[in-house]
């Protein structure tokens, strides 16, 4: 789009590629170069303006400076897309060539005057410099200070609402580092109002999108929308991480709308990319690709622990371990069972009415092998009894009782047909827990005499040459210090495939043992670890502030409360809560003696498995 205003005929082409001097009648073109060399690749001419004797004027409060071209050279005033531009041919000030440009976002006004044989183009920079090129009466110079005018003030908008963009843009910076997504997102969408009114106002001076303007507008869109998109790929990374946690801690429908979140971004992602043609777009639809298999995999996932559960708890021997997987069975399949209720997509597999069987099953299970636990430490009870060990009688019938509160409570809720019979038999022995104390009471003495000869005959932790090895696996962790009781543990733990870590009191006194293993699933396992007496027993409240102490300084999946002691039935309900496993001492006594972990001196004899 030229318009020219020239000397001497020559027309466009010739300003923008000629060279060299004129003859006698004709002014030439520049020295050095010819114009268009002066100009930017994508640069683009709007007006040519021309004069072979003043050339342009430099002019400020203090000085002013005349270019003028050298004999038969021209000076040329072109106005393009970005600036105007003063090249002065053989300039008599310089040697060779002299180039002066201002950008439009410097100019501050733009004005025309006359004399008697030229007209003059006046341009006045916000530094306070004037710019004055001179044309022959005869050239029409309106047409050219008409676009420099609108030129200026459509750039230096363009340019506010632009600057005002990129100031966002390093804000969204900051916002994703600090993982503060959602106002990264807003910042994103209020920087994206700036730059369309940048668009609004650049169509004032031109809608052709090939021009300047519109390349700085492109320019500064393109840099905003990578940083949106990689806000909303980074807030989808988030989301995916906070999906796994969950699916972890078997938080099964949060991992799912979590993961449907970071799918929700990526796709937001995706179209970012692909309105602007990045090619990080092949990237984000293969990662949703990623979301969509993870999703696959965790709809299958609570059924399918479930089922591993319940196989592992089919297979084992010990009555007392086998219980413990069989209620941890009960609780993934439960789980399983509620995941879609009031949903309406079906999230998760398996099948309500084949769930509520397998529940059914696992329940019968649980009571067959309390009602067998009860029954062995019954017998245990009575053959204490009838030798006189009254308080070791009383602890296995708190125990067998014990057992069958834990039966009845599972039966309660899925089983009510067997709780009559399970309280049944805890009233018997609830009298024979009284009988026992009675009889212990009463089978109390009051030695007399030297008290440093006493000796204490009923010293179980010890045989008739004091050996410390002898006495039953409880009776020995009970005498052991915390470290050796710790150090027990993580050996059966080991020896179960976990890979466990002891902790010492100045790490942390509450956690004893750390436990993780990857397979069958990763799974981190907070050994809490009493080494109490056989007969005391922990209640709720103890239970509720294990879980609580730990459970805001350590990311695992399972508190365990590991004791050579009991637990309340108040303490297995607040478990039951609070998803903290109890382990008690037959229970612990039990793995130990399963893997192999019982030779072991309570003074601090490191354990050793067969």
């Amino acid at each position: 789009m030229l318009a020219s205003g020239e000397e001497n005929g020559i027309d466009d082409d010739e300003l923008l590629t000629g060279t060299g001097s004129g003859g006698v009648f004709t002014s030439g073109y520049l020295r050095d170069r010819p114009l268009i060399e002066y100009l930017n690749e994508t640069e683009r001419v709007a007006f040519l303006l021309s004069n072979s004797k003043k050339g342009v004027r430099e002019e400020s409060d203090d000085d002013a400076t005349a270019y003028t071209p050298g004999d038969r050279y021209q000076a040329i005033a072109a106005v393009t897309d970005t600036r105007v531009m003063f090249v002065v041919g053989d300039c008599t000030e310089t040697d060779g060539d002299a180039m002066f440009a201002v950008p439009y976002t410097e100019i501050e006004d733009v004005k025309t005057g006359r004399g008697v044989l030229t007209k003059q183009l006046d341009v006045w920079t916000t530094s306070g410099r004037r710019w004055r090129f001179y044309v022959k009466s005869s050239v029409d110079l309106q047409p050219a200070a008409d676009y420099l005018d609108k030129a200026a003030v459509v750039w230096s908008r363009v340019e506010n609402q632009l600057g005002r963009a990129e100031e966002y843009v390093t804000e969204i910076s900051a916002q994703v580092e600090d993982r503060s997504f959602e106002a990264a997102v807003e910042t994103g969408a209020r920087a994206r109002e700036h730059v369309d009114e940048a668009r609004r106002m650049a169509t004032e001076l031109t809608t052709n999108r090939a021009d300047a303007v519109w390349e700085r507008i492109t320019d500064a869109e393109e840099r905003l929308d990578a940083a949106r998109m990689e806000t909303h790929r980074t807030w989808a990374v988030a989301h995916e991480h906070e999906a796994e946690r969950q699916w972890r801690t078997e938080l099964y429908n949060q991992a799912y709308e979590s993961y449907e979140a970071a799918r929700e971004e990526y796709r937001s992602a995706l179209d970012i990319a692909r309105d602007q043609g990045f090619p990080e777009g092949e990237e984000i639809v293969a990662e949703i690709d990623d979301i969509r298999h993870d999703l696959d995999a965790l709809s299958k996932s609570p059924l399918r622990r479930a089922e591993e559960t319940r196989n592992r708890a089919a297979e084992l021997d010990d009555p007392a371990v086998a219980v413990e997987t069989w209620e941890e069975a009960l609780e993934r399949y439960q789980t399983t069972l509620v995941l879609d209720w009031g949903t309406d997509d079906g999230r998760f597999a398996g099948d309500s009415d084949d769930i509520r069987v397998e529940i059914e099953g696992i329940v019968d299970r649980i009571d067959e092998t309390r009602r067998e636990l009860a029954d062995r430490h019954e017998l245990t009870a009575d053959d204490l009894a009838e030798g006189g060990e009254y308080e070791r009688a009383r602890r296995e019938y708190a125990a067998a009782r014990d057992q069958l509160a834990a039966a009845a409570s599972v039966a309660e809720e899925l089983r009510p047909s067997l709780v009559d019979g399970l309280r049944d038999r805890m009233d018997t022995l609830d009298e024979r827990i009284e009988q026992a104390r009675e009889n212990a009471a009463a089978n109390e003495f009051v030695f007399v005499g030297d008290t440093n000869r006493a000796i204490a005959t009923s010293d179980a932790g010890a045989d008739e040459d004091g050996d410390s090895l002898s006495g039953s696996v409880r009776e020995r962790l009970c005498r052991a210090d915390a470290e050796t009781f710790r150090a027990v543990v993580a050996s059966a733990w080991r020896e179960m495939g976990w890979e466990a870590t002891v902790l010492d009191d100045e790490r942390d006194e509450r956690v004893g043992v750390i436990a993780e293993r990857s397979h069958p699933v990763p799974e981190t396992q907070l050994l809490v670890t009493d080494g109490a007496p056989t007969d005391a027993r922990f209640d709720a409240e103890r239970v509720t502030n294990v879980a609580a102490a730990v459970e805001t300084d350590y990311d695992a999946d399972v508190v365990a409360f590991v004791t050579t002691g009991g637990f309340t039935d108040g303490a297995r309900d607040a478990a039951a809560e609070t998803r903290v496993k109890l382990i008690d001492g037959d229970h612990l006594a039990s793995i130990l003696e399963t893997e192999g972990v019982d030779d072991f001196d309570p003074a601090g004899q490191p354990p050793t498995a067969d």
